[in-house]
């Protein structure tokens, strides 16, 4: 019963490390991190620009969910597709 205990511990241990050094390189690269919205202008021409799809792939990703291309998702629906296994 420990030995399968210490395992699992390792491996949460393993993945809180991957996730704190990986998040270090993000915000050194300047991604993540706290970003101020002052500049509206700014974030509306990265937020609405046509190319983001292109990177994002947001139809592969509501597909990969099971809706259609069409469809309508709630909050609530996010929330539950986070929690599920």
């Amino acid at each position: 019963m420990t030995n399968i205990l210490s395992k699992i511990l390792m491996r949460y241990l393993i993945l809180f490390l991957y996730l704190v050094i990986y998040s270090q390189r993000l915000i050194q690269h300047g991604i993540g991190g706290n970003h101020h919205f002052d500049d509206a202008e700014k974030w509306a021409g990265i937020f609405e620009n046509p190319d983001r799809d292109a990177w994002q792939h947001p139809d592969k990703l509501i597909q990969s969910l099971g809706y259609s291309a069409d469809a309508i998702i709630t909050d609530r629906q996010i929330i539950s597709l986070i929690r599920s296994p």
